[in-house]
């Protein structure tokens, strides 16, 4: 579904340069009940805050499909293609565990794990969860509940190249993990022996920062394409769970 915003542009202080002042009408996020999780204060990707001139470690960044903002961190000065940048990366307890940052993404029907945020309320009330790939920085009974992940920074870890006087993202990429929370249903006979335990789904990695004519084109779709695998996925368990 076509968003429509309107951005900040830094013409009356650059603190919320790049950032959303409405989003389709609303100046928050519908789908949670307390702040910070309904704010929309956060770049789409294209622009951000510059740091040389806002002093300021912390960033945000709106995922669509997440319904919600990502906190990225300063971590230190780097080089993109001889240009000088500010390394951001997810911060650490950003999916959790529950703190006064995202305890407002939770609720009370499930165990709360580090690393693990439930993002049902955006997802038809499907119980999806959202993770680093491959339970990064995760709880690792996460990890110890599923065989083949194999969890590595360089390839799961969200990061963002800021050139720190523009604001302008020279690399980044949003790297994801979708989950569906399992649980035992012994009335129900297809599901009657299953175990308690978060399936991974799959993970999706976006770019920005990067032409897709000059690099990597096959990324710049796989967010469109998961995105409809997991429409798909939702519908039939929501079929299913109704059958």
């Amino acid at each position: 579904m076509t968003e429509y915003a309107t951005m900040h542009t830094g013409h009356t202080g650059m603190e919320k340069f790049g950032y959303f002042d409405k989003l389709n009408g609303l100046d928050h996020l519908p789908h949670w009940d307390g702040e910070p999780c309904r704010s929309i204060q956060a770049s789409e990707g294209s622009f951000f805050p510059p740091r040389d001139l806002t002093k300021k470690d912390t960033v945000y960044i709106y995922d669509k499909d997440l319904c919600r903002t990502l906190p990225l961190v300063y971590r230190e000065p780097v080089e993109k293609d001889g240009i000088s940048a500010d390394l951001y990366t997810l911060a650490e307890d950003a999916y959790g565990p529950p703190n006064e940052n995202n305890s407002c993404f939770d609720h009370d029907h499930y165990k709360k794990y580090y690393g693990l945020q439930n993002i049902s309320p955006c997802q038809y009330g499907a119980p999806v969860y959202i993770s680093n790939p491959h339970f990064y920085q995760s709880d690792p009974q996460l990890l110890d509940a599923v065989e083949g992940l194999q969890p590595d920074p360089e390839q799961h870890k969200t990061y963002f190249k800021i050139q720190p006087k523009l604001g302008v993202p020279l690399e980044g990429q949003v790297r994801v993990q979708l989950n569906l929370l399992v649980e035992k249903a012994p009335n129900v006979m297809a599901t009657k022996d299953f175990r308690d335990f978060v399936f991974p789904i799959m993970w999706l990695e976006e770019v920005s920062g990067i032409p897709c004519s000059c690099k990597r084109p096959k990324l710049c779709d796989l967010h469109y394409e998961a995105t409809i695998y997991l429409e798909f996925f939702i519908f039939c368990f929501l079929v299913l769970s109704v059958t």
